[in-house]
């Protein structure tokens, strides 16, 4: 018999592959961003050295489903793998639960994979902390490196720890494929974006002859939700440079005025040494 969704599945992978290829890159540098300016974001654990995974349980809310940990993993140092296969074990209430972690191509850069296959919801309490969880069972299954080798062979490199769960209510989380990217910087830029369409189109002297009430309405036509996203994005993809500039101008410490002719002394950050 004729598989009939075989058209529909190659489709489905056409789109993830194009989607793939035009946002990826913002994504990264978002995610990229937000790592980097953790002081310590975890405590890192190993597995075999080949493999290390972060000992805290991140928790996200999601904007339509219910909350949901987030186990993070990258490489070890100058390790570069090809194909990743980790199992994870928890039990509750006397059962055991499993969820298979397959993870493509894992470097040193942090991966972050929903734990949604184990019955681990984050529950809010007053000290905002997530629910205390049991000891975790972790087992590396697989590690193939570039040259196709498994280099856990029949090796079994595994560990049982008992994780910390904190909620991170202030970060935006966004799952796409398979993975969750922070989006803190997309929505500053697009926020940067939504504020420039204010100074322009509502506080602007040049556009005060304009009737307030239509200059509102382009204003709120240009910043929906939308519209947002498509002025975003038309600087933003594949190569994601509007996001990078922004984020360079961002961090980029506020100059110093140069000291003008013969006024140099009323502008040294430093105070001048007072002789008697």
């Amino acid at each position: 018999m004729r598989d009939i969704t075989f058209p529909s599945r190659l489709f489905t992978r056409g789109i993830r592959g194009l989607t793939r290829r035009l946002f990826l890159e913002a994504y990264e540098v978002s995610d990229d961003t937000f790592w980097r300016q953790q002081a310590e974001p975890h405590r890192w654990r190993s597995l075999g050295g080949l493999v290390e995974f972060a000992d805290d349980f991140l928790a996200v809310a999601q904007e339509e489903d219910e909350s949901v940990y987030l186990a993070t993993f990258r490489a070890a140092a100058h390790a570069d793998l090809k194909c990743v296969v980790l199992k994870i074990k928890v039990k509750k209430h006397g059962a055991i639960h499993e969820q298979r972690i397959h993870l493509d191509r894992l470097t040193t850069v942090p991966v972050r994979k929903a734990l949604d296959g184990l019955p681990l919801r984050p529950k809010r309490a007053k000290s905002n902390r997530g629910a205390k969880l049991g000891d975790v069972y972790i087992k590396l299954v697989t590690a193939i490196d570039s040259d196709g080798v498994d280099l856990v062979g029949q090796q079994k490199i595994a560990t049982i720890f008992g994780p910390t769960c904190t909620f991170s209510s202030v970060h935006r989380y966004a799952r796409r494929w398979g993975q969750y990217w922070n989006v803190d910087e997309i929505n500053r830029a697009k926020q940067l974006i939504k504020n420039d369409w204010y100074r322009r189109l509502v506080q602007s002297v040049g556009q005060l002859w304009r009737p307030l009430r239509l200059r509102r309405t382009a204003y709120w036509l240009l910043t929906n939700p939308l519209a947002l996203s498509v002025t975003f994005w038309s600087h933003n993809l594949l190569h994601a440079r509007g996001l990078r500039a922004f984020i360079v101008a961002r961090e980029a410490p506020a100059e110093r005025p140069e000291a003008a002719p013969g006024r140099g002394a009323m502008l040294h950050s430093k105070p001048l040494a007072v002789t008697a």
